[in-house]
C-alpha cells in the first residue's frame, strides 16, 4: 500500500484508549498504520458474549493491552512517559482513561475522544452540556463523531469543529460480491436479536407481508440475542447464527435488500456494510447512518412507525422491477464509496498532524 506521508514527517506516536473491538476499526487502524508514519499503541477489552468474535490479528500494532481491568495505573505511568503525540479515546465514560487523558493534554499530547450519541435533549445530554467545562475539557482537545445528529451534540459540548466520519466498514471485504440480479430474492437483517433493533417489529413486519403477496421473499437473519427462539420458529425466516466478519460477505449476499428496524441505533456501520455490498436499504429514521447511506426511493426507504409501515415497504421491494432493484443496488455502491479506511485514515492523520505543527511538536 502507498504510504502518504512525507519523506521528512516524523513518525507519530498514537496510542488507542478502546472498549471492545470490532473488524471495521481494526481495519481503520491496520490503514492508518500502513498509510501514514505511525506507530500504535492498543489498549482495548475483550469481547463481549454477545459479540463473540475471533481473534484478530493485530499485529501492525507496536503495543497491544488487552484488559477489563479497571486499575489503569500502570498504564498511565508507562505511556506518560512514552513522549506521545496523540491520544484517540472511546468516549467519555471510562474515568480511567479520562484521568490519564488529562495527565497527557498537560504535557502536549493532542486527545481526540470519538462517540456516537445523537443530541437527543435528554436530561442527561443536558447535564454533560452543563458540566463540560469542568468534565470533558480538561481531558479532551476534540471529538470525532459519526454525522450530522452527533455533531450537533459535539457542538453544545464546546467543540465547534468536530471531525466527521469517525465510523467506517471495512469496505475491501465486499468488493467482488455477485450483482444484486445474481442473489435470491430475499431479505437481510444481521445485528443483535434485542428490543433496541426493533428484532420483533421485523418479525411482526415479515409475517404480515407474507400474507400480503403471492409469493414472499425470504428473510435472512444473522445475528444472537433474547430473540433467537422466535426468530427459529417464524416461517420463511433462514436463521444464521452469530456472523464472524469473514463470513459477512456471504450473508449480505443471500439476498436483494437490507433491513433494519432499529428503535435505537446511534449510528448503524451495518447500513455502510450492506450498501458497500450493493444491497438497497430499509432502515428506521432512529438509524443515525441513515442520513449517510440512504437516499429515499433512490437506493432505499426511511420509514417511521412500527410493523404495518415495514411491512408496506417490503411488499413494495418486492414488488418492485428488476430494473429497479438493480438501480437502487447501483446507487447503495455509489453512496458506500463515498467513505472508506484510507479516507478515515487521512482523515486523523491530517488532523494530528496540523494540530502538531501549530503546536511546533512536528
Amino acid at each position: 500500500m502507498e504510504n502518504h506521508s512525507t519523506s521528512s514527517s516524523r513518525q507519530i506516536r498514537i496510542c488507542v484508549l478502546w472498549t471492545r473491538l470490532s473488524d471495521y476499526m481494526v481495519a481503520c487502524l491496520k490503514v492508518l498504520v500502513e498509510r501514514h508514519s505511525v506507530h500504535l499503541t492498543l489498549v482495548y477489552e475483550p469481547a463481549a458474549s454477545e459479540a463473540p468474535y475471533a481473534q484478530f490479528d493485530l499485529s501492525f500494532c507496536e503495543h497491544v493491552i488487552a484488559s477489563n481491568s479497571k486499575d489503569y495505573g500502570p498504564l498511565m505511568d508507562k505511556l506518560i512517559i512514552t513522549g506521545l503525540d496523540a491520544v484517540v479515546m472511546a468516549s467519555w465514560h471510562k474515568w480511567s482513561y479520562m484521568q490519564l487523558c488529562r495527565q497527557l493534554r498537560k504535557q502536549g499530547t493532542v486527545v481526540i475522544s470519538c462517540f456516537d450519541r445523537q443530541w437527543k435533549g435528554t436530561i442527561k445530554q443536558w447535564v454533560r452540556v452543563i458540566s463540560r467545562e469542568l468534565f470533558l475539557k480538561p481531558s479532551i482537545d476534540n471529538v470525532w463523531v459519526p454525522g450530522d445528529r452527533q455533531a450537533e451534540f459535539a457542538r453544545r459540548l464546546g467543540f465547534p469543529n468536530p471531525l466527521y466520519g469517525f465510523y467506517c466498514a471495512n469496505t475491501p471485504r465486499f468488493a467482488s460480491t455477485p450483482d444484486i440480479g445474481e442473489r435470491p430474492e430475499k431479505f437481510i437483517f444481521i445485528g443483535r436479536l434485542i428490543p433496541e433493533k426493533g428484532i420483533d417489529i421485523l418479525l411482526d413486519a415479515y409475517l404480515t407481508y407474507r400474507t400480503r403477496v403471492i409469493n414472499p421473499w425470504g428473510l435472512v437473519i444473522a445475528g444472537v440475542g433474547a430473540y433467537e427462539g422466535r426468530v427459529q420458529e417464524t416461517e420463511g425466516v433462514e436463521y444464521r447464527g452469530f456472523t464472524q466478519p469473514g463470513e459477512l460477505a456471504s450473508v449480505f449476499t443471500a439476498g436483494q435488500c437490507f433491513v433494519l428496524p432499529s428503535r435505537e441505533e446511534p449510528w448503524g456501520v451495518v447500513l455502510h456494510e450492506a450498501t458497500a455490498a450493493g444491497l438497497p436499504i430499509i432502515c428506521s429514521r432512529a438509524c443515525g447512518a441513515g442520513t449517510w447511506f440512504v437516499r429515499f426511493n433512490v437506493n432505499g426507504y426511511i420509514f417511521d412507525g412500527g410493523a404495518d409501515r415495514l411491512a408496506e415497504i417490503m411488499e413494495s421491494i418486492s414488488n418492485s422491477p428488476e430494473a429497479k432493484i438493480k438501480r437502487m443496488s447501483a446507487e447503495s455502491l455509489k453512496l458506500a464509496s463515498l467513505w472508506s479506511p484510507e479516507l478515515w485514515a487521512d482523515t486523523l492523520a491530517a488532523f494530528l498532524r496540523q494540530e502538531l505543527a501549530y503546536r511546533g511538536h512536528l
